[in-house]
């Protein structure tokens, strides 16, 4: 299990665990960290000595207000939320634990009572397998299939009949669902559903089962409640947000950050997967102590009437075309630093201007050694236009943060050929999965447990039952997974739309006994 550093509990990983451990904290919630106290130390400190904040959340608290619907936090839980403020970029220690339970889920029906007739109806001979869930609400909102019941029929006529007596209808449900496995089938398929308890249902063949609609995994009542989260005390000061956490395991908040409320008391939990971790502790940085000038050696120029002390850097003794074109160019890192002094660079400090990000590395500058300013940063466009001026050649990314998040669970089992955008389902019987935030589709797997042998399979991330075009196959090449990605932002949705996969095979794909699972990966801005 990865470890964290006693100070600002920055992840240390351990062999064996990958850059992914904790939601990427090493790449993501530690660089943010990291980048906050570069710029208290480089920028926005005050040499007064004194603490800009005390690191904990003050006299602040959380109030929750449980709604049992229009969410998809589940039933039986004990959901448990603090916060954080974060201040200056820097985040407090989280605050007291407050929790909500919410309401137990329909237990799931006994077997039925089986009984057949060899007239008035169509079913075959053979044997039929019934099960019932319980629904409540909704009749999608249902408990599992638990118990089941067996009838033969016998031959001779194809003019049968079952008749299902069903069980007392379990407290809190609405009514039940009928599944059946008829002879020759591999699995339960949706047959009807029933409000109330019965207390009899004649399957006589004249209703079709739903293949495509088998009995959930997990019990699916009381599953749609949410959470109004309320921050109440002290009003927060300019510029201060809070972040929100939520575990169903008591002191696990690992993978638990659900919500950064820029503006605001309030945030509406409709059950969106966590990432992200509470800091150990909170970070309370003391200001340095007063400067002690000794002599008028040690400083130049004069201060500005506002006393500004936020800085940045130009040079002076650098020979580019027109030294005023420069003014307010920006001194990032320990490299940049470096590379200007080996021009001959003496700094000149001034206030600080509002810049814009880049990111860019160098390959065509005369400096002592070209590796030791790989990857250089370059803050603004002013310092962009000196480096070009000295001959460099930059290579611009914008530089963007994004929670990359895994959506998996599609399914298809005994994959048939010609098939064409066939939505795939996910264990609750839907094909598609809403999104609580913007953000973009960045890739997509699909993994057979039975090798292809002929044809392709493709699978295709859709957006509001749309393909977005990218796609994974299964070929001759890949014959058992495919991984594709792709950059963000190139194929975007906005917070309600939903994410789903559509497969199409060709007609000489096989296997046909093949199962597939598949698994998008999306990252949330």
């Amino acid at each position: 299990m990865a470890d964290y550093t006693d100070n600002y509990g920055l992840i240390m990983l351990q062999p064996g665990e990958g850059l992914s451990t904790d939601a990427y904290k090493a790449m993501n919630a530690d660089r943010q960290t990291i980048d906050a106290l570069l710029a208290r130390g480089a920028e926005t400190h005050r040499h007064d000595g004194l603490a800009p904040s005390s690191g904990d959340v003050g006299a602040r608290s959380l109030t929750l207000d449980l709604q049992d619907d229009a969410g998809g936090i589940p039933g039986g839980l004990r959901a448990h939320y603090v916060f954080t403020l974060v201040i200056d970029g820097l985040e407090t220690a989280p605050s007291d634990v407050v929790f909500v339970d919410t309401p137990d889920p329909v237990v799931a029906p006994a077997a039925p009572t089986l009984a057949t007739a060899s007239t008035g109806g169509t079913l075959l001979p053979g044997t039929y397998l019934y099960s019932l869930t319980a629904w409540a609400g909704a009749n999608t909102d249902e408990t599992r299939a638990v118990n089941s019941a067996t009838i033969g029929v016998p031959s001779g006529t194809a003019t049968n009949e079952n008749t299902i007596t069903f069980p007392a209808l379990p407290t809190g449900a609405t009514g039940f669902n009928v599944y059946v496995k008829k002879p020759g089938a591999v699995r339960y398929a949706f047959l009807t559903s029933i409000t109330g308890s019965g207390p009899t249902f004649v399957d006589d063949g004249s209703l079709t089962e739903d293949v495509n609609r088998i009995p959930p995994n997990t019990n699916l009542t009381s599953r749609q409640n949410h959470v109004v989260v309320t921050l109440g005390g002290d009003a927060l000061e300019p510029g201060v947000i809070w972040k929100l956490y939520r575990t169903y395991t008591d002191g696990d908040y690992l993978e638990s950050g659900i919500a950064t409320v820029t503006s605001g008391t309030t945030f509406d939990d409709l059950g969106a997967q966590g990432s992200g971790s509470p800091p150990l502790s909170g970070i309370g940085i003391t200001n340095p102590s007063k400067v002690l000038l000794t002599g008028g050696a040690e400083v130049q120029g004069t201060l500005p009437a506002s006393m500004s002390d936020s800085f940045i850097g130009s040079f002076a003794t650098v020979d580019y075309p027109d030294a005023g074109d420069y003014a307010g160019s920006l001194l990032w890192d320990l490299t940049l630093k470096r590379f200007m002094e080996s021009r001959g660079a003496t700094p000149v400090w001034v206030p600080l201007l509002p810049p814009g990000w880049f990111i860019g590395s160098f390959a065509t500058v005369d400096y002592p050694d070209p590796a030791l300013y790989e990857g250089s940063l370059l803050w603004d466009e002013t310092l962009q236009q000196f480096m070009e001026s000295v001959g460099a050649t930059p290579g611009w990314t914008t530089l963007v943060h994004a929670d990359w998040t895994v959506l998996a669970d599609w399914f298809q089992d005994n994959v048939a050929a010609s098939q064409s955008a066939v939505a795939l389902l996910r264990p609750n019987s839907r094909t598609e999965v809403p999104m609580p935030t913007g953000g973009s589709v960045i890739g997509i797997v699909v993994f057979t447990n039975d090798a292809r042998t002929a044809g392709t399979l493709t699978v295709d991330a859709t957006i509001d039952g749309t393909v977005t075009g990218l796609t994974a196959v299964l070929d001759g090449t890949n014959t058992t997974t495919k991984a594709t990605t792709q950059a963000v932002d190139l194929d975007t949705f906005t917070a309600g739309q939903r994410i789903g996969v559509k497969i199409t095979t060709d007609g000489s794909w096989a296997p046909t006994t093949a199962d597939i699972d598949v698994a998008v990966l999306v990252a949330l801005t």
